[in-house]
């Protein structure tokens, strides 16, 4: 449900350590982590789960906290075995999903603590500000869960790009309002180059897991439908167009990025791949060549 977070005076050092956990996933971090951990301390318990980073994030890390644990993933934090062993590792009611690249604005925290404290919900949604090219863009503005009581969310089977099922009633789920300081800053260190990288790695993934884990089969409607809709849906329903030239760009890519995945259904589905491809190459070649020797 949504509701209008009305402002609240709340002393921030009231907040304790003994009601939310701040789990806070890392790879490679050392330049954007510091931030959301000094927002983070005195606020909760932190616990960082890296992906075995290979600079100075597990040093920065453990200047804020002493849990700092090493645990691979499989290429995206919000699978199930990887939040399975972060929420094992969670000894308070409440948990928040935190990333290195967002920033929890201190009106925001205010908000969180405040919910906690009534105790009437049980999943909260924030809505995340997206900055790219070094501006604020409106591509991806939207909801995403963060902050939950654990075991009011099903991690199990949760593909790229979705967060659980929620188990709870929908008058335990709260949106907070989408505000300037009371949602997310996501601050997207992401270039055209940068993105299109991310966005070959996660259509990978992601076509992988609808072709085997739910069993999707290629539509070429589909396929089509979803540039439309990506493109449009971005660029004129988000309020992609307020962000110049980058705003075009990146509902461009997006919509690309989508349609990316269903031509990765279509070669699943038939059998392409480099191996196959070159085989066929081989045969074509000694094709022609034994046209020299007729």
């Amino acid at each position: 449900m949504s509701l209008l977070m009305k402002k609240t005076k709340v002393n921030m050092n009231n907040f304790t350590q003994s009601d939310l956990t701040f789990l806070v996933f890392t790879w490679n971090e050392e330049a954007r982590v510091e931030s959301m951990l000094r927002c983070l301390s005195g606020h909760g318990k932190i616990i960082v789960i890296d992906n075995f980073s290979t600079d100075s994030t597990v040093n920065i890390a453990k200047k804020y906290t002493e849990s700092v644990y090493q645990h691979k993933n499989i290429g995206y934090v919000e699978n199930e075995e990887t939040i399975n062993f972060a929420l094992s590792l969670a000894t308070t009611k409440w948990v928040y999903l935190a990333y290195a690249d967002e920033l929890i604005p201190q009106q925001l925290m205010i908000e969180i603590k405040k919910i906690i404290n009534d105790d009437l919900y049980e999943i909260v949604e924030i809505y995340r500000r997206n900055f790219m090219f070094g501006q604020e863009v409106f591509n991806y503005g939207k909801h995403h869960l963060r902050m939950f009581v654990k075991d009011a969310v099903d991690f199990k089977s949760n593909i790229v790009h979705k967060l659980g099922k929620y188990n709870s009633e929908k008058n335990k789920i709260i949106k907070i309002k989408n505000k300037k300081f009371t949602s997310i800053h996501h601050f997207s260190a992401y270039n055209s180059d940068r993105l299109e990288l991310v966005h070959n790695r996660y259509a990978n993934l992601e076509a992988e897991q609808r072709r085997y884990i739910l069993k999707q089969r290629f539509s070429g409607i589909r396929a089509i439908l979803k540039l439309f809709f990506y493109f449009f849906g971005t660029y004129l329903a988000l309020g992609g167009f307020k962000g110049g030239w980058p705003g075009l760009f990146i509902s461009i890519q997006i919509a690309y990025f989508k349609f990316s995945i269903e031509a990765r259904l279509w070669e699943y589905e038939n059998g392409i791949s480099l191996a196959s491809m070159t085989a066929n190459y081989e045969s074509m070649k000694e094709s022609l060549i034994k046209d020299y020797l007729k």
